[in-house]
């Protein structure tokens, strides 16, 4: 039997529409097998998620416009497309040899709002989406911002809430609130389970603050004497992971997974290869892209592995969609021994690359509440360092011609500022109870450690555990 390899992308259209009728999104789908060849006339059928119900489909962005079939089929070249109006679907590809297979909660929403559709004040409930088609928030009224920040002066209950910026002189109750800018808080209830932001939080209210789970800044907190601040922590009991840490050899040892790669970047018109072959990674294939075009295709093959213990050469295929600088793309297949990375299509574009391997407690999600790094020393190293990174999809930094830079949670230096060397026969610690960090386990995200020494056996002996809920 036949096992096939799924190479989907999301392209989700915002069009508009005559009065009365619905705008309908876009899904885009490749089926191919795992030696990338096109699968033809695969069925295509698409349920409303959860059931056994067969979803409608149209043409066109417009419910008025023609339907199309549902299932429907994959051409001679693997591929199929679909309009549907605003849900939630699951598909499932079948056929003559094909292994069924369901793709769950697809999610179909404009990929960009327009003013119109954010504005909420007539105190009539309301569902949004964010740009990222990923968090779905319901709000009560008093509604105003963009796609890339929410402001907000009446009442917000949502499951999560997610934007370029938050400020909210009302009240919040929800999930999560995250935010790729500043949080700017002065409302008489803020209650939300966890909070996020990669900008500063401010927190000016004179009433109190409550965070239900493990708050993240990479930024500065700001808090006035006026009100009480008060993290509490996430529901269930703390747990514990302890790695072994060591700086046997000069340079950068990790513990709790490895960053392994390519000392310069390329643009894979060689192909390239990396690894060793037989070498034991089981670790996913990364890249951190230069600022490029969006149409770039990179084509990595070599023997995976699951999980669950399946060894099975195959292929996976990194779409370059973002054309920022320290982009970052990683496939979910995991890799042994030597990969052949090359470019499929599109444009060139320079990458770092390499393999990542970390840990995501078992792909679920989980809150850092605190860490600590105990060691004994072997040697004497004035430049002697620890550092906490949170593997994800955002932080790293791109550099041509030398290693990518991954995004640091807190390191020994930049706490202890100078007394942070090793001294042989000496003990030593780095302890931080605010590290306040959500890992997003199940979407890609992890932690890992690094030692950093400029001589050998620097560490004699030495281990590193952290607290954490899920």
């Amino acid at each position: 039997m036949k096992k096939i390899l799924l190479f989907l992308f999301v392209a989700v259209l915002v069009a508009g529409c005559s009065d009365g009728a619905e705008v309908a999104y876009r899904y885009d789908g490749v089926v191919q097998t795992v030696r990338g060849d096109a699968v033809g006339a695969a069925t295509v059928a698409v349920y409303k998620a959860d059931t056994d119900t067969l979803a409608s489909l149209y043409q066109g962005p417009s419910d008025a416009l023609s339907s199309m079939a549902n299932p429907t089929y994959t051409d001679g070249y693997g591929r199929f497309y679909f309009y549907a109006v605003a849900g939630v679907y699951d598909i499932t590809i079948s056929g003559h040899n094909i292994t069924t297979y369901t793709i769950q909660d697809v999610r179909m929403y404009a990929s960009v709002l327009a003013a119109s559709e954010l504005t909420n004040d007539s105190g009539v409930p309301g569902t949004y989406v964010d740009a990222a088609l990923d968090t779905i928030y319901s709000l009560t009224h008093d509604w105003a911002g963009t796609a890339d920040s929410l402001t907000t002066t009446g009442t917000i209950t949502a499951g999560s809430i997610s934007a370029g910026g938050v400020s909210s002189s009302g009240t919040i109750s929800g999930a999560f609130l995250e935010s790729t800018g500043n949080i700017a808080l002065d409302g008489a209830v803020i209650s939300v389970g966890d909070l996020s932001t990669e900008g500063d939080l401010k927190m000016d209210s004179s009433s109190d603050i409550e965070i239900g789970g493990s708050p993240s800044t990479d930024g500065y907190v700001l808090t006035s004497a006026g009100g009480r601040v008060e993290w509490q922590p996430a529901p269930g009991s703390s747990s514990t992971s302890t790695w072994p840490i060591g700086a046997g050899v000069a340079g950068l040892n990790y513990s709790g997974g490895f960053y392994m790669f390519e000392s310069s970047a390329s643009d894979f018109n060689g192909p390239e290869t990396f690894g060793t072959t037989n070498s034991s990674y089981a670790a996913h294939f990364m890249l951190v892209a230069a600022a490029g075009a969006t149409d770039t295709e990179i084509l990595i093959s070599g023997m995976t592995i699951t999980d669950d213990g399946v060894r099975i050469a195959g292929q996976d295929t990194l779409r370059l969609t973002d054309a920022s600088l320290n982009s970052y793309y990683e496939t979910s297949i995991k890799w042994l021994g030597q990969v052949s990375i090359t470019k499929l299509a599109g444009t060139d574009r320079l990458c770092n690359y390499g393999f990542c391997k970390y840990w995501d407690n078992a792909n679920a999600d989980f809150n850092v509440n605190a860490f600590e790094a105990v060691w004994l020393g072997g040697q004497n190293d004035s430049a002697f360092n620890i550092e906490i990174y949170h593997h994800k999809a955002t932080g790293w930094t791109y550099n041509a011609s030398a290693e990518p830079e991954p995004p640091v949670i807190q390191s020994l230096q930049g706490t202890h500022m100078t007394e942070f060397y090793a001294v042989s026969g000496e003990h030593g610690a780095f302890k931080r109870t605010s590290a306040g960090v959500a890992i997003a386990g199940s979407a890609s995200e992890g932690i890992l450690f690094g030692v950093t020494s400029t001589g050998n056996n620097v560490i004699k002996y030495g281990s590193i555990q952290i607290w954490y809920t899920e």
